[in-house]
């Protein structure tokens, strides 16, 4: 693993952290408020999110 890559996984993984604790003590009410949004947000990207998984399938097809 590159220090570049290194450096971004510590990176998130501690972003992940701090969300992990904020929503241990958020009410189920912003939960679910949370959950809706992200839903919301995968819908909107749908089009991009299939698009790039095709790019990525075929990516594989090609390597293998």
């Amino acid at each position: 693993m590159t220090s570049s890559v290194r450096e971004d996984v510590i990176r998130v993984v501690r972003e992940a952290r701090g969300t992990v604790r904020r929503m241990a003590r958020a009410t189920t009410e912003e939960k679910n408020t949370a959950i809706r949004a992200m839903a919301a947000a995968l819908q909107r990207s749908r089009g991009a999110i299939l698009e790039a998984n095709a790019t990525d399938v075929e990516d594989a097809r090609v390597a293998c």
